[in-house]
């Protein structure tokens, strides 16, 4: 398994120091949940779009930006993938 693939398939540990506003709702930890198992079985477009509707959901999750970048990583989307990764340096 890739670096890239594993790095991006682990769950974000969450702190309990991290203010409730910043954990995601539980309807967008269902997507980003989803993202990374169809990420892990190689199924790219499932993937993508349950990061865009976690994106949806809430714009603030670095995680959803940094998964949608390993996801458009895996799809030779490298510039979409770089905006996503550098976005979600500037993100909690």
């Amino acid at each position: 398994m890739s670096f890239i693939r594993q790095l991006f398939l682990r769950k974000m540990p969450t702190t309990t120091s991290q203010p409730a506003s910043l954990a995601p709702t539980p309807l967008v930890g269902f997507h980003l949940s989803e993202a990374r198992d169809y990420l892990a079985s190689n199924e790219y477009q499932q993937a993508l779009w349950h990061c865009q509707e976690a994106l949806a959901l809430d714009p603030t999750q670095g995680d959803a930006y940094r998964l949608r970048g390993a996801i458009r990583y895996y799809l030779n989307d490298d510039s979409g993938a770089l905006a996503d990764l550098r976005y979600s340096l500037t993100l909690p």
